[in-house]
């Protein structure tokens, strides 16, 4: 997540941003930025977070809360609340075809 492998491929934790520290909490996990992280609302940051959502689900999480960084908030996800790892990273409605 840290370094890009190639042109084609970046990280998903941005330049600027860094963890301090992973607290694993049996299925929950908090994740700690440094205070000097350069967190704010953009796009970027908000796949940041989903990412990890999404990998903290790979490895059996139920919840993330992110705490530190300068920020109250990235996207809808609100730091020091806990969250739900979502479902899947696609999730789609199920519908019935009829004839």
């Amino acid at each position: 997540m840290q370094k890009d492998a190639s042109a084609s491929l970046r990280s998903t934790i941005p330049r600027g941003v860094q963890i301090e520290k992973v607290d694993v909490q049996q299925d929950h996990v908090v994740v700690q930025f440094t205070e000097d992280s350069k967190l704010d609302v953009s796009p970027s940051l908000c796949w940041m977070v989903e990412a990890i959502l999404l990998t903290a689900k790979e490895f059996g999480f139920r919840s993330v809360t992110f705490m530190g960084g300068n920020v109250k908030q990235i996207g809808p996800y609100i730091f020091g609340k806990k969250i739900d790892v979502p479902v899947g990273p696609n999730p789609m409605m199920a519908t019935l075809h009829t004839r």
